[in-house]
């Protein structure tokens, strides 16, 4: 298994007349679906595939129930999600309102074994143009 790259040029917005710098950017191999996941779950375990997609969807609403209470949810191993609010700036604190939210991020940060095995995966370079 390998991450396929192809290289990207990118041009710096301050810098328009010089040409840009090429960088590694992963080609999709494609969208895997729930069900694919849970399939293959259930086959490397002895949970059977209805049981592992009802676990899924219950991680899922727990984790929505936790991050609307503002929490960090720390899954250890797996890694961590936060809500990141994006809003407009104010020149005092009390300024700063609900109205000055304008949208939400959710932040994962992977775990240090997540991780780890992650940055096992090789890369190699695409054939595809």
């Amino acid at each position: 298994m390998s991450i396929e790259f192809r290289p990207l040029q990118i041009k710096n917005p301050f810098k328009p007349d010089e040409p840009g710098l090429y960088y590694a950017t992963q080609v999709p191999a494609k969208k895997i679906s729930l069900k694919e996941v849970a399939e293959y779950i259930a086959d490397t375990t002895h949970v059977g595939r209805t049981n592992v997609v009802a676990s899924l969807s219950a991680l899922m609403d727990g984790l929505h129930h936790f991050l609307s209470d503002g929490c960090i949810v720390d899954l250890r191993e797996f890694g961590t999600f936060r809500i990141m609010l994006k809003g407009e700036g104010c020149k005092n604190a009390k300024d700063v309102t609900m109205h000055k939210v304008k949208g939400k991020k959710l932040i994962y940060r992977p775990g240090k074994e997540f991780r780890q095995k992650i940055n096992l995966i090789d890369v190699e370079k695409s054939g595809k143009r």
